[in-house]
């Protein structure tokens, strides 16, 4: 039997075929210098599949080209992803993207 390891590209390969936005994940921690940086957090699970892609910009910024990809590439595989300015943008916008839009309450709350 091959390890657990073996089969993460196998199937993050298989699920970007199948129109998935999917990476693998590390867990754990890894040591740089003197200090150790956590990677993911405990239990989180070995592949993710994005559902939900935030670009951030300064107002007036646009996306890079690979920026823009990936967000496209969530958006085409049936997630939300979308390019914000502020936390109001972020509302506006996922407000219009979710069947539930009664969030909005929340982004009022939030300092930015």
């Amino acid at each position: 039997m091959s390890k657990e390891s073996d089969l993460y590209q196998p199937m993050v390969e298989y699920l970007t075929h199948r129109g998935f936005v999917a990476m693998r994940i590390n867990s754990g921690k890894i040591r740089v210098g003197r200090r150790w940086i956590r990677l993911a957090p405990d239990g989180t699970s070995d592949i993710i599949g994005v559902h939900l892609a935030v670009e951030v910009k300064k107002p007036g910024e646009k996306p890079s080209p690979k920026q823009q990809e990936f967000v496209d590439r969530v958006n085409m595989a049936g997630g939300i992803g979308i390019i914000v300015e502020s936390i109001d943008d972020l509302d506006t916008q996922l407000n219009e993207r979710l069947k539930h839009p009664d969030v909005s309450c929340i982004a009022g709350k939030i300092k930015t």
